[in-house]
């Protein structure tokens, strides 16, 4: 476990030096065995888990399901009903079954449209 030093001695705490080996001075963070951190975290106002913020990604944007034609004119398909998706895949030669939905369709066409 990674261990925070929080308490306020500015010249370093030797607290459990002995099983450490370690001197802690303000803001100081180490690993420490886990059973040993869990005996020195007991004493909340001298040693605290040392949480790391996590860095939150940025969403990642989707972006509107389209599909590149061999003459290079992009298709968006975002928008298009389920009649006219299955309309544009037979005309495209895309085998869905009659029954799929605009979900189905639009998998089928950008799966047979990805760049090789």
């Amino acid at each position: 476990m990674k261990l925070k030093y929080v308490g306020l001695k500015p010249d370093g705490e030797t607290a459990f030096h002995d099983k450490t080996g370690v001197v802690w001075f303000p803001g100081s963070c180490h690993e420490v065995k886990d059973e040993i951190a869990t005996t020195m975290l007991r004493h909340p106002d001298v040693f605290a888990l040392d949480v790391v913020a996590v860095k939150q990604e940025d969403p990642v944007e989707e972006k509107a399901p389209s599909i590149t034609l061999s003459d290079g004119t992009v298709k968006e398909l975002d928008g298009l009903d389920k009649d006219q998706l299955h309309d544009l895949a037979k005309e495209l030669g895309v085998t869905v079954h009659h029954a799929s939905g605009a979900q189905k369709v639009i998998e089928a066409l950008v799966a047979a449209f990805q760049p090789v």
